[in-house]
């Protein structure tokens, strides 16, 4: 729904009780939630499953740039521009860990000054950053203990997977799945969709959606628990452990691995204030957000391996200490340069690999040109090792219609895999390639490169 809203665009709970607060936490008192209990709802059976991922909120652990590094969290969604989706802002300020809950308030900030009355400030948390680092999977079973919060027409909160192939930029084919969307008007009934989305924002086959009733039909009063199983043949959603609704799997948008999104968002007209009463403050709670690998049993197919475009691509067609591979071009500006060669043994697969250093200073470009059988997005990602202390070293593209694109080459003596996506080639070829400007005693070494459109 949240891409959906997006693209529409570019055409045309319970009050916390008794809870020491921090100073900037906007929250206000009233009588006190209900106590969990041994006959609150239950999960899933998972006998079998092994549990990869758990948050229980016991401190706040959320990162606001766009590389997260050692946090469990980022405070946005990473995937570009479509996640400006609220009529809320998303900031850190409205997240805080409170007696081993994660509460998420929705609250008026005066001082902000929208230019379109979007005052409203709300909290998000994406298990994955604009770099692609943090915990993601493909298949298995994630599911949260949540309290909705009670506010008016206008609360939506979510929880919800997307796949890794739409950071950072979107317009990917991948899977947005809502494990949950609840609205503040229908308060008895939970909806669940599943999005299969194409490069161009329409939908492929197995898209659907609807609503299962909430077991007691009180979800602000009352923890419930909400969860997903994900496997080849079916999305499966459950409210406390029983079966709400079911859409079969379409595995060809789930070449890439799913990440999770918790938010409060708001909906509605901040100007014209259209259906725009959203209680002041309100809170949504959140006990725990757990995530499973399926059991053994499970059939899980490999991901189908992208075609790749490039030729050589780990330089096994050579033999060692050739200087310029087959298909490859070697260009420095310091004329005659043999610092690059093919080198045998420690590649990351095959037998040979590429490396640039030199004991005096070097500059080299080795790059390759890529026909484009058809325009669309594609990737470029390859394996590199660097020693460190070069003045510049990057993966680079070049000459496809577009200003060129970089990802510089990390610090690290163990093979590390770096990625460009989402390159948009409308002409016939492109350019791709390595760049290293060295001050001398240093190297990088290169394997595995790719090259594919992304389906």
């Amino acid at each position: 729904m949240k891409r959906l809203l997006f693209f529409a665009a570019l055409l045309a709970g319970n009050l916390l009780a008794e809870i020491s607060a921090p100073q900037n936490l906007r929250i206000v008192t009233g009588e006190p939630s209900p106590t969990p209990s041994p006959g609150d709802p239950q999960d899933i059976d998972l006998t079998g499953y092994k549990l990869v991922f758990e948050e229980n909120f016991d401190v706040l652990s959320v990162a606001e740039t766009d590389a997260k590094r050692d946090n469990t969290w980022y405070s946005y969604p990473p995937y570009g521009p479509a996640g400006a989706f609220s009529s809320s802002h998303f900031v850190p300020e409205a997240l805080q860990s409170i007696d081993g809950m994660l509460v998420n308030t929705a609250s008026w900030n005066s001082e902000r000054g929208d230019p379109l009355f979007r005052n409203w400030e709300t909290g998000c948390l994406a298990s994955m950053d604009k770099t692609r680092s943090g915990f993601a999977q493909r298949y298995g079973y994630w599911s949260a203990r949540v309290k909705m919060p009670d506010a008016g027409w206008s609360a939506w909160p979510a929880f919800w997977l997307a796949s890794v192939s739409g950071i950072p930029n979107g317009g990917s084919k991948g899977y947005e799945i809502d494990i949950f969307e609840w609205y503040g008007d229908f308060k008895t009934h939970v909806g669940h969709a599943v999005h299969p989305w194409n490069e161009n924002g329409s939908q492929g086959d197995g898209a659907g959606g609807g609503f299962g009733p909430i077991p007691g039909g009180d979800a602000t009063n009352s923890w419930h628990i909400y969860g997903c199983r994900v496997d080849p043949q079916w999305i499966t959603f459950y409210v406390d452990g029983f079966e709400s609704k079911r859409f079969p799997t379409n595995n060809e948008y789930l070449a890439e691995p799913l990440y999770i999104i918790l938010d409060y968002a708001l909906r509605g007209n901040p100007v014209s204030g259209d259906k725009f009463d959203t209680k002041e403050p309100s809170h949504m709670l959140v006990d725990w957000v757990r995530a499973y690998e399926l059991p053994d049993d499970a059939p899980v197919p490999p991901p189908a391996a992208p075609t790749s475009l490039v030729i050589n691509p780990g330089f096994d067609d050579d033999n060692a200490d050739t200087q310029t591979p087959r298909g490859w071009e070697e260009w420095s500006d310091l004329g005659s340069n043999p610092n690059g060669f093919t080198r045998q043994g420690n590649s990351f697969s095959g037998a040979h690999y590429y490396v640039m250093e030199g004991d005096g200073a070097f500059r080299l470009f080795l790059s390759q040109v890529c026909s484009i059988p058809e325009p669309g997005l594609y990737t470029l990602r390859a394996r590199v090792m660097s020693f460190g202390g070069l003045d510049d070293a990057a993966m680079i593209v070049k000459d496809y219609g577009g200003p060129d694109l970089d990802v510089t080459i990390p610090t690290s003596r163990a093979w590390t895999q770096i990625t460009i996506p989402n390159i948009r080639c409308e002409i016939g070829t492109v350019r791709i390639g390595f760049w290293a400007n060295s001050s001398g005693n240093n190297w990088i070494a290169i394997d595995d490169v790719e090259f594919f459109r992304q389906e």
